[in-house]
């Protein structure tokens, strides 16, 4: 009586135990596997499924031997052991989809971090009476003029003096001052707790092109939040203080010699395509934001 039971619910409890690990890896969080390079990612690919296949293979070749004890017969085991051997080969595989490749993530400022909008800075200084000649020349100077703040080669006082001469009579350096540092928006308090948890398993370091001036406002801001670049970054790599600026190979360079951290195992996050560019030419795992939008990536996510 017991052992015809027994051959009745074997298949079902095998099956269940199938089903129980399927459940298993599908639930398992699965890590940030999209920051493979396309070549590393067929590797992974082909080795997942050799690892399928084998452990297929001998779950059925257990499944046929179990046929022949007397609470099985060979098709039912047959069938209950390959099922179990696909189920653990998923699980197996799943667990080596998520296994974490990062240790490390290195994050731009502005437009990473702390939100921007440039455009509203603009409108700003322009609402201020800015009579700056609207031509190819003056765009151009205008536009290595910011490049120059935001890489720290000059000082917001250079930058102000620069825009004043621009200005009417009357307006102050501190007026003109706080509309060019209105670009800088402040940190949303999603991406601050976010910040914070993945601090609590990564490396973090911070690589931004920032001269003094801008840099201490952003450090209020990030005060106003709540929150000290200490206790965000285990490591901060400012342009102004290493005296080079994004995308010259030389900052990543120093970054890298300086934090002793491992190329291959750090993601980069920059809004600026010529700095991912940069960033993988260093060995970086780099990934462009669209700017003020990191949340909307998929690798950020399954950090």
């Amino acid at each position: 009586m017991i052992n015809d039971f027994i051959h009745a619910a074997m298949p079902w409890i095998l099956m269940g135990l199938a089903l129980a690990i399927f459940f298993v890896g599908a639930f398992r969080r699965r890590g940030a596997v999209s920051i493979l390079t396309p070549e590393e990612q067929v590797l992974l690919k082909k080795r997942m499924n050799e690892r399928l296949a084998t452990s297929m293979a001998v779950g059925l070749l257990l499944g046929v031997a179990a046929g022949s004890t007397p609470w099985l017969d060979i098709p039912a085991g047959a069938a209950c052991g390959a099922l179990l051997g696909v189920a653990a080969g998923y699980l197996l595989v799943r667990r080596e989809a998520s296994v974490p490749v990062v240790k490390n993530i290195v994050f731009d400022l502005g437009g990473v971090i702390i939100d921007t909008d440039e455009k509203l800075s603009y409108e700003k200084v322009m609402a201020l009476g800015c009579r700056m000649p609207d031509t190819p020349e003056m765009e151009a100077e205008s536009a290595a003029k910011i490049k120059a703040l935001v890489n720290g080669e000059i000082t917001l006082s250079q930058y102000v003096a620069y825009l004043q001469q621009y200005m009417p009579e009357g307006v102050s350096d501190r007026a003109v001052g706080d509309a060019v540092l209105d670009s800088l928006q402040g940190i949303p308090p999603k991406r601050l707790l976010r910040l914070r948890q993945l601090k609590q398993r990564y490396h973090i370091v911070l690589l931004s092109n920032i001269g003094p001036e801008v840099w201490q406002h952003a450090v209020g801001q990030l005060a106003a939040a709540g929150a000290a670049p200490e206790e965000l970054f285990d490591e901060i790599y400012l342009s102004y203080e290493l005296g080079v600026a994004k995308p010259n190979p030389d900052i990543y360079r120093q970054m890298l010699s300086r934090s002793r951290i491992v190329p291959s195992q750090s993601v980069y996050f920059d809004d600026r395509p010529e700095n991912v560019a940069a960033g993988n030419a260093a060995g970086l795992r780099s990934v462009e934001v669209r700017e003020n939008h990191i949340e909307e990536l998929e690798v950020y996510q399954a950090l």
